[in-house]
């Protein structure tokens, strides 16, 4: 029977559409959840602030201290590898204190350090920037003179994943292939046989008919 064949591959191949679709949902929804959870910028139980970017991205390292006086404390940003990234004292910064890997990318976001923001910006960073970075004051009303830890930050420098490109592509090619192929068999089946078969001799399988895009149910007829 032609038309039970044609429901039989048209349910069959909607079957694996929606099965392929199921599939990519998935696999869409738990890269969405993966990258919820990498979020940009975090903090960690411990108070360390976790920021992750990309090669040639700025990235903002937050710091405040309302008690920080312009014009007589000092503000450092070092990373725990011991290189100073930032260092700002007398109203100033002093770039040549500063490792020669940061120099000319970090700059104060607030020249003026007002309400005590001891932001940097740390500009076109690279895998090599990945490190914790503390940002340390000495107040000019302390006798001693001591560096008091702010801010801690990790910044992590990653490639940016390749899954949700791949991904991308692969629904594309796959809908581009199932979907005119499931149009096609709804198609046939709307349309469905012109006349019944009959005879012997020119009996075909109807299977084989309907997967001709040139058979012509008349011409296959046996004459009256």
């Amino acid at each position: 029977n032609l038309t039970f064949i044609t429901s039989f591959r048209i349910n069959s191949c909607s079957f694996q559409i929606q099965k392929v679709l199921d599939l990519l949902t998935l696999e869409t929804k738990s890269s969405e959840m993966l990258r919820g959870a990498e979020c940009s910028l975090c903090s960690s139980p411990a108070g360390i602030q976790i920021i992750r970017k990309k090669p040639g991205d700025d990235v903002t390292l937050m710091c405040r201290d309302p008690e920080y006086m312009e014009d007589s404390s000092l503000l450092e940003w070092r990373r725990k590898d011991s290189k100073i990234l930032f260092l700002f004292k007398d109203g100033r910064p002093f770039p040549y204190d500063t490792h020669e890997s940061f120099r000319n990318r970090v700059f104060l976001k607030d020249s003026q350090v007002k309400d005590g923001d001891l932001s940097v910006v740390l500009k076109n960073v690279t895998m090599k920037d990945t490190g914790t970075y503390e940002c340390r004051v000495i107040h000019e009303n302390d006798p001693q003179r001591k560096l008091i830890l702010i801010s801690t930050i990790h910044l992590s420098v990653d490639l940016p994943e390749q899954g949700g490109l791949i991904a991308g592509g692969i629904t594309g090619i796959v809908l581009a292939v199932l979907i005119p192929a499931a149009g096609l068999w709804i198609y046939r089946k709307k349309k469905g046989p012109k006349k019944s078969f009959s005879g012997s001799n020119n009996q075909q399988d109807p299977e084989q008919d309907f997967l001709n895009p040139d058979y012509d149910a008349e011409s296959n007829t046996t004459d009256g």
